[in-house]
């Protein structure tokens, strides 16, 4: 779960310490999507050695010899005597191995069209349609397939296939609790002056301590309409609970109804958006937007996402801090092996807010690693930094100006840790450390760093 940050407070003496700073709400950067388990397929069968040019378009059709339909497949065409039905199969395989799902579906469906009977080529459709994301159609083929009673090896992989097309068209819902535990909730140091001002801090101006539960919920539907395109749903939910310090208490919702279009090899969507927040308690800020994503694999390894969301804030009675935001967001992912996964990611941010010393602009640089070692144990790393400038001198409270634009320079790192086979009803517990330090040049006002400890209990239904 990824943590909500809160801006420095100088000001009150009692609740916040500067509540003419508004809290941070996270980036949500283009993060990276690992792939799904694969299903098996059926291995192809093998034959003797191939003795005309036929037996050999024949059997590198059935062992999806890719190398070899392209080395022979062009003279197969010419032949006079070469099956109509066989050329047709060959060639679909050959462009399913180039990644060229699509005309080969169509070069299925028109053998289909005119042999109904061809049990093997539907239960290679349904597969074919199954990797290039479109569920509705697949699920259909299977379901044609089964009623035909195939052998039951067949039978097996059908079932199989229809059950993860099944799962995929439920509603996903995620749930997650964790303890906290932080040393510096309102992002405050113990610098005793505000700047170069008269004015010294009070008591409730220092960091705080404090306990309680960070949560989360998450329900997405992506309903397959047609083909490749999908209508998707989705509402999250997102909170801090402190029972020592409820002033800092912060809810989050977000609802989404947008479009997704997604294959094999990529996946784009344009999600529009409605927030809500509650913080300590109270009616804080409500936000409306679009988000659009692109993500595409570039091979087996290397896969590319994108982000662009455009959000419209409002906040209530805070009206110097209404205005927009525009994100962008880049990340890389490297599957280095089955055991470990790199990435690396840019995020650009621009607040513009209706009084300029809110105003800012954020460039962030990520990196991270996941890992499986030996004796069930995992872990992921993270590291940011981000160079934050705002648009105009900062002015504390309201009320003091400082004389100087401010600009801080942000780094972060989280670490998580858990072991595999530690579970209890399908949860594992995780154990994550986030650090956190800002160096800013108003250090006695901006500058601090948090630790932030917890274990994390996440789980999917």
């Amino acid at each position: 779960m990824k943590p909500i940050y809160f801006l420095i407070c100088l000001m009150a003496m009692t609740a916040h310490a500067n509540p003419n700073e508004a809290p941070q709400l996270p980036i949500k950067s283009a993060m990276p999507t690992l792939p799904d388990e694969p299903i098996a397929h059926l291995s192809s069968p093998t034959s003797d050695t191939p003795t005309t040019l036929s037996d050999v378009i024949q059997l590198a059709t059935l062992n999806k010899d890719h190398k070899t339909l392209a080395t022979y497949l062009p003279q197969y065409e010419k032949d006079e005597m070469a099956d109509p039905l066989a050329l047709a199969y060959a060639k679909a395989v050959l462009l399913i191995g180039q990644g060229k799902r699509k005309p080969a579906i169509a070069i299925y469906r028109q053998m289909l069209a005119q042999r109904p009977e061809l049990s093997p080529i539907r239960f290679e459709l349904a597969q074919v349609l199954y990797d290039d994301k479109q569920m509705t159609a697949s699920k259909d083929q299977f379901t044609k397939l089964l009623s035909d009673n195939p052998p039951p090896t067949v039978r097996q992989v059908s079932v199989a296939y229809l059950n993860a097309i099944n799962k995929k068209s439920r509603p996903q819902v995620d749930f997650s609790l964790n303890y906290l535990r932080e040393n510096n909730i309102n992002n405050a140091n113990y610098h005793p002056n505000i700047a170069d001002s008269l004015f010294t801090k009070s008591k409730e101006m220092y960091p705080k301590s404090a306990t309680g539960l960070s949560y989360g919920l998450s329900v997405s539907y992506d309903r397959n309409i047609v083909n490749n395109h999908y209508l998707a749903m989705g509402a999250d939910l997102h909170g801090k609970y402190y029972h020592n310090e409820t002033d800092y208490n912060d809810t989050l919702i977000r609802t989404t109804l947008g479009y997704v279009y997604q294959d094999e090899k990529q996946r784009w969507a344009l999600l529009p958006f409605y927030e809500k927040r509650w913080y300590g308690g109270d009616d804080y800020q409500q936000n409306i937007g679009t988000r659009g994503e692109y993500l595409y694999w570039l091979n087996p390894r290397w896969q590319m996402s994108t982000a662009v969301e455009y959000t419209r804030q409002n906040y209530d009675g805070r009206d110097d801090l209404d205005g927009h935001t525009l994100l962008v967001s880049l990340t890389a992912l490297h599957l280095h092996n089955p055991k470990r996964y790199l990435y690396a990611g840019v995020d650009i941010s621009d607040d513009n807010t209706t009084e300029s010393n809110h105003a800012s602009m954020t460039h962030r640089v990520r990196l991270g690693v996941g890992q499986e070692w030996g004796h069930g144990i995992s872990g992921r790393l993270g590291l940011s930094v981000a160079k934050r400038k705002f648009d105009d001198v900062a002015i504390v409270g309201g009320i003091i100006p400082l004389g100087i634009v401010r600009d801080d320079t942000e780094y972060g790192i989280t670490a998580t840790l858990w072991k595999r086979d530690w579970h209890w009803l399908g949860i594992t517990p995780k154990l994550t450390h986030s650090y956190k330090k800002v160096d800013s040049n108003i250090p006695s006002v901006y500058s601090y760093d948090r630790h932030q400890t917890y274990i994390l209990f996440e789980k999917t239904f």
